[in-house]
């Protein structure tokens, strides 16, 4: 099994801008995708993110024709 494989299986928990980083989006759109529901934890005055509910929650929000679900907007840097 390559590293890759065994990383990207790994749950991480990422700050705002390691997460739009994760997800090559804009911080302004994880901002949006909280603002759609994405969970997050607070800690203190800071929002950390869990990479596995991040995915849970994005795989949720996929659209299909006979599925249709509100769009998440992504906002390129």
């Amino acid at each position: 099994m390559s590293q890759a494989i065994e990383y990207e299986n790994q749950d991480q928990i990422l700050n705002r801008k390691s997460l739009a980083e994760y997800f090559h989006v804009s911080p302004n759109s994880i901002d949006d995708w909280v603002n759609l529901g994405m969970p997050y934890i607070q800690l203190s005055k800071t929002k950390r993110f869990s990479t596995k509910s991040a995915l849970k929650w994005l795989h949720g929000h996929e659209e299909t024709k006979q599925n249709k679900k509100r769009p998440i907007h992504v906002i390129n840097e």
